[in-house]
């Protein structure tokens, strides 16, 4: 199967090049490379201050990534696995990447220290030797959309063609709003594979989980014509405080563990 998706891949990169089709051709060209190379693109996205770059970190077991109550994430940020940690950031205005010690994150990817991305970082990819890693499975962080920063939401927007399946993310302390529904249908005309998360349940009432997912799961299956809607209520919080504690019992480590173990989708 593989061999017959690359010979398929050389013969469209072959048609596209007569018709001079850059952009096509560079989608191409990521697409074969990506086949060659076997990893697999999982993304979390969702509106701004949703928790995204706290439920990487609880899957990852380490606060690697920033988080806090502003918004933060300005620029894609990639974890894959690497034999020793280092953190590489691509620019659109040098031809060089630039090695660094993963410390610097916070320099090239968050609105204080890279407003707007006026860095104009393409991507900091982060490499971590981790056996959740190993397999092939590439996490992507992405700016929350839906801010006054504009610049994220675009950024975000433009990754959507190299996701291979994303975690939605929302949160239990606030409804779903409709730029989120709006955002989720532009996901689902590129990607089929969504986990759909519930993340800040530790901020309601335990009475009021229920609740929040019935309303969520009705509205998402009304959105998307999906009767089989699958909800992840977590605590990114908690899960990055019990993996650092090596609490397998916590609300969320068998989620955690699915998305890096298995890998078990969502489809709609």
């Amino acid at each position: 199967m593989k061999m017959e998706l690359a010979a398929l891949i050389r013969s469209m990169q072959r048609d596209i090049m007569k018709r001079k089709q850059k952009h096509a051709a560079g989608q191409l060209n990521e697409l074969s490379i990506k086949l060659a190379e076997d990893h697999f693109t999982l993304a979390a996205l969702g509106q701004f201050k949703r928790g995204k770059s706290s439920l990487m970190n609880a899957i990852l077991g380490s606060p690697l990534l920033p988080a806090g109550i502003l918004p933060l994430t300005s620029a894609i940020t990639i974890i894959k696995y690497g034999p020793v940690e280092k953190l590489i950031v691509s620019q659109d205005n040098s031809l060089f990447k630039k090695e660094l010690p993963i410390e610097q994150l916070a320099e090239y990817v968050t609105e204080k220290e890279n407003p707007s991305n006026i860095k104009q970082v393409r991507s900091a990819c982060i490499e971590l030797p981790l056996p959740i890693l190993r397999r092939g499975v590439e996490f992507v962080d992405t700016p929350g959309i839906g801010s006054a920063i504009t610049a994220n939401t675009a950024t975000t927007y433009s990754f959507l063609p190299q996701c291979d399946a994303v975690m939605f993310v929302m949160s239990a302390d606030s409804p779903v709003t409709s730029t989120e529904l709006d955002f989720l249908h532009s996901i689902s005309s590129y990607v089929e594979k969504i986990f759909f998360v519930i993340n800040k349940i530790d901020m309601v009432e335990a009475s009021e989980v229920e609740q929040i997912l019935d309303f969520t799961g009705t509205l998402l299956s009304k959105e998307l014509h999906c009767q089989d809607i699958l909800l992840f209520p977590v605590s990114a919080q908690a899960g990055l405080e019990a993996k650092c504690q090596l609490d397998e019992t916590s609300i969320c480590s068998e989620w955690f563990e699915s998305v890096g173990g298995r890998i078990s989708f969502v489809s709609c």
